[in-house]
């Protein structure tokens, strides 16, 4: 199931990091006229997303389970926030010069 598969990973970084910081739930709204045997359906299927979020030493830790093409995929992401704050402000710089 891959909820579960996800609550497990959860769970790991959880033990790693403490507990999230804050949890986004996405949810088409098309998911509550469905009738599926699954959880995981609308899941594959791109309807419904969860992300949830870690701050940990400079470090934003991102845990997402998404769908695409009938499958599942759980994500982690790190970002080390003192770099994309330098990125965004030369983001930020070089689209100011184009202006």
């Amino acid at each position: 199931n891959c909820i579960k598969k996800y609550k497990t990973v959860s769970k790991f970084l959880s033990k790693k990091y403490g507990s999230f910081r804050y949890k986004l739930i996405e949810k088409d709204p098309v998911v509550d006229e469905m009738v599926y045997a699954s959880d995981c359906y609308p899941i594959s299927l791109g309807l419904y997303k969860v992300d949830s979020y870690w701050f940990f030493k400079g470090f934003k830790i991102t845990s997402s389970l998404i769908g695409e093409d009938t499958q599942f995929f759980i994500e982690i992401e790190y970002v080390n926030l003192r770099t994309e704050t330098i990125r965004k402000k030369s983001v930020r710089k070089e689209t100011l010069k184009r202006l």
